[in-house]
């Protein structure tokens, strides 16, 4: 889910970001001591978007970078994220095609602001992360609500093509750079043909009252917006008057995101949207913190030797090591799911307070697994409850809106099923499951290999530097060198 601060834009000088060591998925602080591991807090936002892939450096099986404008560090209590392991110094990666047009509109916006709140360089090195993404995640301190804000608002309207998942922590100023994956879209595509098989089985007249099934369709509020991965919303239509729609169901789906993350996040979602009946929660956890091959590792030395394998090419037989891998290639493991959990909280019955996420009451939660044994009986039921109050709430539309006693009567009448096929379930998220590693294989060769040998071409050519990296990559390591002059030799 993508959370949103409201916040006013306000600007400020330039100021530098640096990178942080951590070990073992802990933080380190300036003086050496270690930190809580990085975790989710009771305040803050989150913003899905497509990420360029291409981070270049090495990552660390051992260790991570945080970037950290200040070299302010801030301890965050949880887990939210299984692998943050990786962060870019957009002084040291080559530049995205796109980068410079991105800069340039920041600096047209933004400079000759003063504030304290906006530093357009920490802006520069948020697009950087993402237009460059990592594989296992980074992690950006000291970044304002403003910072994140104006950020949000430059991709959005100047629409800068982007893909992944964004979360900001605005009581701690962390921002978190998440890489999308196959496998966080599966649950969901399977359940949303169930919901709108079963909103079709609800006889009415869809002029008076409609119900949409969303995919990462936000929900507004003063304090927040928030970009749930599923919601079921329904829309009346007064004759004299604008309908306002209700969000009935909430789902959210976490990979490498520890599910007291994102109950935290639902929390803040069911206190601005108290509507939602229904909340469904899928975590699909990998045996351990994923990290890239190393850069002088046996596997990287031999895929170093092979050209970029095909979907076809890379992945094992599914009957010699399972349906849900590992998916194990050259002797590295590239995805290893260890649990796929479901979990279903709904409102009670005649309970008008919002939905508690931390009831234990087995009339309104349930969880399952899908992975690695089957035990779906309860979730099903849940889920099947929670349908039922879709109609519900379509009955109480129409005798809202008083319309005929025959069009309620349709409604009474209709008693669809909400039909859930974990046979195909399970075949669709094997399926991911090998496209995932093979994106996270595809990506980080392309970052390793192809991008090094366009670089060794480019040193080792006689040809003019911009017919072979344009005209544009010029200018950048002019201005890159210039820097370093500048940095070297200040000014007397």
């Amino acid at each position: 889910m993508s959370i949103l601060a409201s916040s006013k834009l306000a600007f400020c000088p330039n100021q530098s970001a640096f990178l942080f060591p951590a070990q073992n998925g802990v933080r380190q602080a300036d003086d050496g001591e270690a930190k809580a591991p990085f975790g989710a807090l009771t305040k803050h936002t989150q913003s899905r978007f497509s990420l360029k892939s291409g981070a270049t450096e090495p990552p660390s099986s051992s260790s991570s970078r945080i970037a950290d404008p200040d070299r302010k560090t801030n301890t965050v209590e949880g887990e939210l994220v299984n692998s943050i392991q990786e962060s870019v110094d957009p002084d040291q990666s080559e530049s995205p095609e796109g980068e410079d047009r991105v800069s340039a509109l920041l600096e047209a916006r933004f400079e000759g602001c003063v504030s304290d709140d906006l530093r357009i360089e920490h802006c520069k090195r948020i697009l950087d992360c993402l237009l460059n993404p990592s594989l296992e995640g980074v992690v950006i301190r000291n970044v304002t609500v403003s910072e994140h804000a104006a950020v949000i608002q430059l991709i959005a309207e100047e629409k800068i093509e982007v893909k992944g998942k964004l979360t900001y922590f605005p009581d701690t100023r962390e921002l978190f750079v998440m890489c999308p994956y196959p496998i966080h879209e599966r649950p969901i595509a399977h359940l949303c043909a169930s919901l709108h098989h079963f909103i079709h089985g609800i006889e009415h007249d869809q002029t008076l009252v409609e119900v949409q099934v969303l995919t990462n369709h936000r929900i507004h509020s003063d304090d927040i917006t928030a970009i749930p991965d599923l919601q079921v919303v329904t829309i009346p239509y007064p004759l004299n008057s604008v309908g306002q729609p209700e969000t009935l169901w909430v789902g959210e789906v976490g990979f490498a995101q520890h599910k007291n993350a994102m109950v935290r996040k639902l929390k803040m979602v069911l206190k601005e949207t108290p509507s939602i009946g229904l909340i469904l929660l899928v975590v699909i956890r990998e045996t351990e913190k994923w990290s890239s091959p190393s850069e002088n590792s046996s596997t990287a030395i031999a895929l170093r030797k092979k050209p970029k394998m095909s979907f076809r090419e890379f992945c094992p037989s599914r009957r010699e090591i399972g349906i849900f891998g590992p998916v194990v290639v050259e002797g590295f493991s590239w995805l290893n799911v260890e649990v796929i959990e479901y979990h279903v909280f709904k409102r009670g019955q005649h309970d008008n307070a919002p939905i508690d996420l931390e009831t234990t009451d087995p009339a309104n939660t349930a969880s399952g697994t899908l992975y690695p044994t089957r035990d779906m009986t309860r979730v099903e039921h849940l889920l099947r409850e929670g349908a039922q109050s879709i109609k519900s709430a379509i009955i109480r539309h129409l005798e809202d809106l008083k319309v005929d006693q025959a069009e309620v009567d349709n409604v009474h009448a209709s008693h669809p099923e909400l039909e859930l096929n974990w046979d195909r379930i399970q075949t669709h998220m094997s399926n991911a499951i090998y496209s995932t590693a093979h994106f996270r294989y595809a990506d980080w060769y392309d970052r390793k290999f192809i991008k090094r040998k366009k670089v060794d071409n480019v040193q080792g050519s006689s040809m003019a530097p911009d017919a072979l990296v344009g005209g544009a990559e010029i200018v950048r390591a002019q201005v890159k060198k210039l820097r370093l002059e500048a940095a070297t030799n200040p000014a007397e």
